[in-house]
């Protein structure tokens, strides 16, 4: 099957085709590689019956198969084909609600099974996702979805990818699949090249039930996997170097680290400061054009080998499938800087590829690295008469060669003083940065559909004008400001708005298709900024409805980034709501009164260590890990916190597993280990935590607490730990398995932000009989998130607003689930919209809230959720929040679904009702207060 391919944010592709094996219908045979730009591996796929064929992502570093349905068109599929399920006579929904990170982008869906065929090998009841919403990152690229080939470990729905169940199914020879890529020169060519290529280039083979005789020897090293993205362990990597003080290695490092292969990356990613070792071995240096490392390609040849040792074995690198050389002589190094994840630390992409034939076997699990016996041309045994073509492995790196190109342009000019000055060579800069990356993928996909190739990668059009200035029109508004037209393609209108005080200028690109602002904050030089340069890292991407567009660039925008006074963050599940526990009482009973700091976040006082150091920790509902910035971690983005100092512990037990904690908003990185820690007087002395080395918040420094205590199940702990409530529990320390939490209902106000006010109280080991009473509605969890099932959301229907008799109910059975660390009730958009309209609220993009009169806050009705058949109220009070200036705003914010819930209940249902939770049955109860 023809397999193309495109940028999909890893920065690298192959390209497959695959035709069948007539002998037998257990080996598919041999797929070729088609080759336009080393981008994405692309292949076409048939689903249903009768079969409707897909152009999908072959993806060994994903578990997941996901292609948009047929409603998908509606909700930003872009021009992707849809699968119609209707006229599949093999369709099944299984209906369970998910959502796939894939790049930088996210696919919205259900799960669903039909016969999914790869030529003539079909596996049934296939299961894959049926996407209905889609990032706009996958709306102009030729592809319809994605095919996973990682483990199920790794699956976000829990299921076997299809090789898998074709080997389990008797369907192929041997249970794995060998990809080969033929040794060349990694080169950039213009579009031009492409379009005379139409079908692409054969740049290798991918076979399945079997490992591929002809291109691989039988000398391979194979390595066990952790049978989730076929990880293994990599024990150093360094570049050989005659000149070393070491000998003739220089070493980049000598800890062990975890490595995953991808056929979707162009590139090999690694930790900063390893690359940058590798990258100083061969004497690069780093361009921030590119973001990449250039090396003089008068010296490529001389270049050595880098060198990866696995299972004690060196397995080189060539300079041939590590450099890339573009089109204007500039060469670069195919290796590129990755913040680490919880599962790896390096992605080896296309140089690895090209340097080995690489053997799965789906059943051991084991990986093998074998020497390719065939470096140039393909051999495909099931067509003889076919033509053994000549070709060139092209990779089309035109973001940064446009980029490269300009920046050279302009520094020449500016330094012999010719057209440009310095402040106008950074605008241009800017402009070019824009133009690229809003459009190039729309020109790839138009070119591909109308010349019905599988891929080609086009090089910007150039300017008709010899002027380099000449980007478009520039116009001058009076209290507008400054905006620049791309005339000759209509892409973008650019302009300058001032944020802050003292005001910062920024480069606005106005969007009047979507609703949502963001631009860059200071750390993000470190993550993902380096391409823009110094001069470009200040954009402010304004997307906005019309009624908000002369606001904004009257500089109100500045307001809707922070308007509201107090030091609100979102930790993944909303904005969320700051207090403290203080007294804590020891025994066997120990109630903990809550400190009021702002509608922040829920901070306890708690102890670590052996003699015991103090923590203000997050106790967050919603989250099911425990961790602390540990001492090496005030160099790396901790702020002003308190530091857990291990060494000064003697009950401290390294366990040394490296973790990465995903908040959605921040990230931490840090490794694992045990210690005594205390709630009051209740101390397990073997809690196991993270002792955070690194993390990257929004904001974090100002925020009071240090670390977070998640007291959701260990089945959602990325690190598989039990939360020390749970742990006091199965250590018999509790008088009862359970804790509850008590808030006061009283007016939300962010007035009274950081300010030190009692406003509840968590007992643990017991019922709070002094705050809440008996009368009580008890649901059963689903023993992760503290996650129950809603029946229904609704408005009394006999209230009326100026909208009319606008009134909501949602009939939809929805997941939802408690949180202690949001200030806000959050939920699906169409829901949240219909409510507030039906509340006579009205939408501000300068709170980004909504907003109501606060003279007739007193007379909005309750809003109620259903639970069990049971109508539970939420009243004005505890869902109506006084803000700055005079404004009043519902604590009712929008959010995207996630795999496990759709609807996080925060301070408002948490004021409205004591919350009973049994860690033991997974019980929870909602009681009404005394």
């Amino acid at each position: 099957i023809p397999l193309r391919t495109v940028d999909a944010g890893t920065k690298h592709s192959q390209n497959t085709s695959d035709s069948t094996n007539e002998q037998s219908p257990k080996l598919l045979g041999q797929q070729k590689l088609y080759d336009y730009a080393n981008i994405l591996t692309i292949g076409e796929i048939t689903i249903g019956t009768p079969p409707q064929t897909f152009n999908v992502m072959i993806d060994t570093a994903s578990a997941d198969t996901w292609i948009p349905g047929r409603y998908c068109s509606y909700s930003g599929c872009g021009s992707m084909k849809e699968f119609d399920s209707s006229l599949s006579n093999t369709y099944y929904r299984s209906g369970l609600k998910v959502s796939i990170g894939h790049g930088p982008g996210t696919v919205y869906g259900f799960t669903a099974a039909d016969n999914i065929c790869i030529v003539n090998l079909c596996s049934r009841k296939q299961e894959f996702v049926e996407g209905y919403q889609t990032s706009w990152y996958y709306w102009n690229f030729p592809y319809d979805g994605v095919l996973g080939l990682a483990f199920p470990a790794s699956s976000q729905i829990y299921s076997k990818n299809m090789i898998i169940n074709l080997a389990e199914n008797g369907l192929l020879s041997q249970p794995v699949f060998t990809i080969w890529k033929a040794r060349q020169n990694l080169e950039m060519k213009n579009s031009n090249y492409f379009r005379r290529n139409q079908k692409g280039i054969e740049s290798g083979l991918l076979t399945l039930g079997a490992q591929d005789s002809l291109h691989c020897s039988a000398s391979c090293l194979y390595v066990s996997t952790a049978r989730d993205y076929w990880r293994f362990t990599v024990s150093r990597a360094y570049a050989l170097s005659e000149g070393s003080l070491e000998g003739n290695k220089t070493k980049a490092y000598y800890r062990t680290f975890n490595a995953i292969v991808s056929s979707s990356s162009l590139l090999i990613h690694g930790p900063s400061y390893d690359i940058w070792k590798i990258a100083m071995g061969l004497e690069a240096w780093y361009s921030t054009s590119y973001a990449m490392y250039m090396v003089d390609c008068k010296l490529t040849k001389s270049l050595p080998d880098v060198i990866i040792t696995v299972n004690g074995v060196d397995l080189p690198i060539s300079a041939e499938n590590y450099v890339i050389k573009t089109s204007t002589g500039i060469c670069l190094l195919a290796f590129q800087k990755m913040a680490p994840t919880a599962k790896f630390d390096w992605v080896l992409g296309e140089p690895w590829l090209q340097q080995y034939c690489h053997v799965h076997n789906v059943q051991s699990g084991q990986l093998g690295f074998c020497t390719s016996l065939i470096t140039i041309g393909i051999v495909y045994i099931s067509e003889r008469n076919m033509e053994r073509p000549t070709f060139h492995m092209v990779t089309m790196m035109k973001f940064a060669l446009v980029i490269a190109l300009l920046y050279a342009f302009c520094e020449g000019t500016v330094r012999k003083g010719l057209l440009l000055t310095k402040e106008k060579c950074n605008r241009l800069n800017l402009h070019f940065v824009l133009y690229m990356y809003f459009r190039a993928f729309a020109l790839v996909s138009k070119l591909v559909r109308s010349f019905s190739v599988p891929l080609e990668i086009v090089k910007l059009k150039k300017r008709n004008s010899d002027d380099p200035t000449a980007i478009g029109q520039t116009t001058e508004q009076p209290g507008i400001g400054h905006q620049l037209l791309y005339d000759d393609v209509n892409i973008v209108t650019v302009g300058e708005v001032k944020v802050g005080t003292p005001p910062q200028t920024l480069n606005v690109v106005i969007d009047t298709s979507v609703a949502d602002l963001w631009l860059p904050g200071r750390f993000c030089a470190f993550y993902g900024c380096e391409l823009m340069g110094s001069a470009l890292r200040r954009i402010l991407v304004a997307s906005m409805s019309t009624r908000a567009l002369i606001s904004a660039l009257l500089c109100t925008i500045c307001e809707a980034l922070i308007s509201i006074p107090i030091t609100t963050v979102n930790i993944g599940k909303g904005t969320t709501s700051t207090r403290s526990i203080s007294l804590p009482i020891g025994g066997i009973i120990s109630p903990q009164l809550l400190l009021d700091y702002g509608d922040i976040v829920n901070v306890a006082t708690i102890s670590i260590g052996s003699p015991p150091q103090p923590f203000k920790v997050i106790m967050d509902t919603s989250s099911a890990d425990f961790w602390l910035p540990g001492n090496l971690c005030i160099a790396n983005g901790c702020g002003h916190k308190q530091l857990y100092d291990s060494k000064q512990s003697k009950t401290y037990k390294p366990i040394g597993t490296k973790v990465g904690l995903d908040y959605q908003p921040g990230i931490v990185h840090g490794i694992t280990a045990t210690d005594n820690v205390c709630i009051g007087a209740l101390c397990n002395p073997l809690q196991e935590f993270v002792e955070a080395y690194y993390t990257m918040w929004y904001d974090w420094s100002t925020m009071p607490y240090d670390g977070i205590m998640g007291l959701a199940f260990p089945s959602v702990s990325q690190t598989e730990a039990t939360n020390p409530i749970i742990s006091l529990a199965n250590l018999g320390l509790l008088n009862q398995p359970m804790f509850t939490i008590w808030k006061e209902q009283q007016e939300m106000s962010t007035e009274n932000a950081l300010l030190n006010k009692i406003s509840g109280q968590i007992t643990l080991g017991t019922f709070d009989v002094a705050h809440c009473t008996a009368s009580c509605l008890y649901v059963d969890t689903k023993k992760d998130y503290w996650r129950f099932t809603v029946q229904r959301g609704f408005v009394p229907s006999d209230y009326y607003t100026f909208y009319g008799n606008l009134t909501y109910t949602n009939t939809r059975v929805s997941n939802a689930i408690t949180s202690s660390s949001s200030s806000v009730i959050k939920g699906p958009s169409y829901d949240i919209w219909t409510i507030a309209r039906s509340l006579g609220a009205w939408y501000s993009p300068t709170h980004n809230k909504f907003l109501v009169n606060c003279d007739t806050k007193d007379d909005l009705p309750q809003i109620g959720i259903t639970i069990e058949g049971t109508d539970l109220p939420i009243t004005p009070k505890n869902y109506v929040i006084k803000i700055a200036d005079g404004y009043c705003a519902l604590a009712l914010e929008v959010m995207s679904p996630t795999l496990f819930y759709d609807w996080v209940l925060g301070e408002p249902w948490f004021r409205e009702y004591c919350h009973v939770f049994d860690v033991e049955t997974g019980r929870l109860a909602f009681c009404a207060p005394q």
